[in-house]
């Protein structure tokens, strides 16, 4: 199990149409032990449930909302 658990929502990508790929993110998380971890939920709620034990949001354009804030754990 990786050290750091970041959740990011899943489908959204800022690279090449069709691609969704961590290749610099993780150049700078795996020293730390992290892991990236995609979720596919639809709603805000859902979000903020899946994400509630993160130790870090990567948003990739969806709203950090406080109803997001006020679940997450840590």
């Amino acid at each position: 199990m990786a050290k750091f658990r970041v959740v990011t929502p899943a489908g959204i990508s800022f690279g090449n149409p069709g691609t969704v790929g961590y290749e610099y993110e993780m150049e700078a998380l795996a020293p730390l032990g992290a892991e990236i971890v995609e979720i596919a939920v639809k709603t805000e709620e859902e979000f903020a449930k899946a994400a509630r034990d993160a130790d870090a949001i990567y948003a990739k354009g969806r709203p950090i909302t406080r109803t997001i804030i006020d679940a997450l754990e840590r």
